[in-house]
Parts: C-alpha cells; structure tokens; sequence
C-alpha cells in the first residue's frame, strides 16, 4: 500500500506483543479505517477484518482444510490457492464490533465466519455498520457492511447476506457455489 516508512516502523522478527509501544506511536492509517468513523483517527484501531474462513476456529486451521479463507496464523496462501474463484472469495470485511489497533494480532484483526449467524451484517452485528449521512438519521437507514474481494473489488452487503453465504464466500476452496445466492 505503499507505506514504506511505516513498514519499516516494524520489527518482523517479533510479535504483536513485543511492538505494542511501536504500535502506539504509529499515526493513524487511513486505508483501514472507515471513513465516516470520527473515533478511529484517535483510536488508532482499524473498522476492517481479514477473514480467516468458516467458523470460529478457522484462523488455525491446516492450509489443506475445506473451511480455509485466505488470512490465517502460521500459514500462506497464494493466489493460486484460490479455487473458489477470485471474484467469489472475501477478504475484508467492516466492522464496528471489538476493533482494536490495525497492527494488532488476534480477533481484532482476524476472523472466521459463523455459519449459523442468520444475520451477521447490520447495526450491533458481527458485520457492519450503521452508515449514515447525518446523527439525526435515528436509525431509518439499514446497517451494511463493505467488503473486498480477492479479485480487488469492493461490495457493499446488507442484513439480507446469511452467515452460511458469507462462509461459502470466506473459504478459498471450499467448493460452495455461490451462484445464484443473494450477497
């Protein structure tokens, strides 16, 4: 993202754990912030998340397992990787729910998708938020959810979205055809 001088901020040889002073001091990073948020240039937190695959256990699963999504700890995924197409595969999604820093490990950065949340995307969800143009809304307008694809395209998904599509979508060969299903 062309950011050297804040990658070289970072030590790669050691853990989140052992760089949260570095982190701390980084300035805010607008690519990873949802723009309407007035909070995230002071928090420094980040309102996207990699998407691990499906389920809750997803970011240690085995490169090789069917519930794979593209991010995951201790593994590598290549684009190659990617049998469920480029353009069927999520990568990001937005969210208000337990952010943390941007450079942080862990769910505030990485996570898998519940297959059984009926309703993952909309306002106070796993997914989402409440865009709106005004604080005087109060609530008429529905919550949604950006989303980036392998492909490098971007989405915007509403609570119309199941947990069980947005899982077919996190895996990067589950074998789910998604055609047809309403994203």
């Amino acid at each position: 993202m062309e950011q050297d001088g804040l990658y070289k901020k970072f030590d790669l040889t050691r853990g989140w754990a052992d760089q949260r002073k570095t982190v701390n001091s980084v300035s805010y990073f607008r690519p990873w912030n949802c723009p309407i948020d007035s909070t995230s240039e002071t928090a420094r937190h980040t309102n996207y998340v990699a998407l691990a695959g499906a389920g809750s256990d997803s970011p240690t699963l085995p490169a090789k397992d069917k519930r794979v999504g593209a991010f995951g700890y201790d593994r590598v995924v290549r684009l190659e990787d990617i049998k469920d197409g480029t353009s069927n595969t999520l990568l990001f999604l937005e969210t208000h729910q337990d952010t943390g820093s941007w450079a942080s490990a862990g769910h505030a950065t990485l996570r898998g998708i519940d297959p059984d949340d009926e309703t993952p995307v909309g306002k106070g969800r796993a997914f989402g938020v409440h865009h709106a143009i005004s604080e005087w809304n109060w609530g008429r307008m529905p919550g949604e959810c950006n989303a980036v694809l392998a492909d490098g395209s971007a989405r915007t998904l509403t609570a119309k979205v199941s947990g069980s599509v947005l899982s077919a979508l996190a895996t990067i060969a589950g074998g789910e055809d998604v055609s047809g299903m309403e994203w």
